[in-house]
């Protein structure tokens, strides 16, 4: 356990540093021009068209404000884009849209494309590109707002656990429904393998809230600790889809090196809390081969995540149950201390799933 102090003093970043995803970013452009022949086409100039007319003026100045400026992370910005979606799906179902010229052009979220000779954006002239590309943008703000809320309080952990889920949701259903919306996808960020990967990112950090809650509310230890255990495999199956092709030269490395951490991080919280249940249960000697392998889970997280993440105090909490264990062992008990590879695996706690929100009834429209 000497090596534990040693680590400690190099750690400086706050723990519970969230991921947030970049949004899309596109330029004004003008559907009135183009869809007014369409309209008067399919609806006569009579009454109906001229309805249609306003509406048509209405969203294209919905997509400007929703599409083209900076929203806030906030929930008011989230019906914003929402029903910017909303409505071009409602009035692209009622008309041609793909058969006459509106080019819609959107960048790539993580711009760093032409490194690896990958275009900076991608213009096309489908209803579906674009319906994509701001369900991207939903997507991120989701996770946006996630990050910006106070993970000491339920109430934050509940909203930020909600809106995690909603954005993995949606980076899910682009992950398989892609090639639906378009026919070929030239910038990394819409690729299936980088979708996946954040929708993991996401899943995992919701998990995570579901663990801050679970110790806020002082739950038993034993559940404590499977929800724990989940988190650390949502984070490994994230760590693990980041490294895949068209994900692993675009995923940035400060993210990569949080969920590379956190991965054991959360392996170590697992093991510390399964080992309260241990010395609730006098299963002593377990109790101290479970503080153990915490100890260097955590050495671990501190070795993968560097100065990215403090973990200073689960190291110091790890390192003082460790510590009175032992010498009451090696005083009271004098149980013998079992192998890592004897101890019986700890339960998981399913909490966190990718979530549908009940507004995108038009996903596959």
């Amino acid at each position: 356990m000497h090596h534990v102090k040693g680590y400690i003093r190099h750690l400086r970043i706050k723990m519970a540093k969230f991921i947030s995803a970049p949004q899309k970013s596109t330029k004004e452009i003008d559907l009135v021009k183009p869809l007014n022949p369409l309209i008067a086409k399919t609806y006569g100039t009579g009454e109906g068209g001229e309805d249609y007319g306003q509406a048509l003026k209405e969203l294209n100045k919905l997509r400007t404000d929703a599409c083209c400026r900076t929203l806030d992370k906030h929930d008011s910005s989230l019906d914003l884009i929402c029903r910017y979606y909303g409505q071009f799906a409602s009035i692209v179902s009622k008309l041609s849209i793909d058969k006459i010229k509106v080019l819609f052009t959107w960048m790539d979220a993580f711009d760093k494309s032409s490194l690896f000779r990958r275009p900076k954006k991608q213009s096309d002239s489908s209803a579906g590109f674009e319906k994509a590309c701001v369900l991207f943008n939903i997507a991120s703000l989701h996770s946006q707002i996630a990050s910006i809320q106070n993970f000491d309080s339920n109430d934050g952990l509940e909203k930020a656990a909600k809106h995690f889920q909603l954005s993995a949701g949606i980076y899910s259903h682009l992950k398989d429904q892609i090639n639906f919306y378009v026919s070929q996808v030239k910038t990394t960020d819409m690729e299936p393998e980088l979708l996946a990967c954040m929708s993991g990112i996401m899943v995992a950090q919701a998990q995570e809230c579901y663990f801050k809650k679970a110790v806020m509310d002082k739950m038993k230890s034993t559940i404590i600790a499977k929800v724990a255990h989940q988190a650390s495999v949502n984070y490994a199956t994230a760590l693990q889809l980041s490294q895949e092709a068209n994900a692993r030269d675009t995923v940035p490395k400060e993210w990569y090196s949080l969920i590379a951490a956190k991965t054991p991080y959360f392996n170590a919280e697992a093991e510390y809390h399964q080992s309260q249940v241990c010395k609730e249960s006098s299963r002593f000697g377990e109790e101290i081969a479970r503080l153990q392998h915490a100890t260097e889970l955590v050495e671990a997280a501190h070795n993968r995540g560097g100065m990215v993440i403090n973990f200073k105090d689960t190291a110091a909490k790890i390192k003082r149950n460790y510590d009175d264990a032992r010498k009451d062992n090696d005083c009271l008990y004098y149980e013998k201390v079992p192998s890592r590879d004897k101890l019986q695996a700890i339960g998981k706690a399913v909490l966190a799933k990718p979530k549908s929100s009940p507004m995108f009834a038009k996903f596959s429209g």
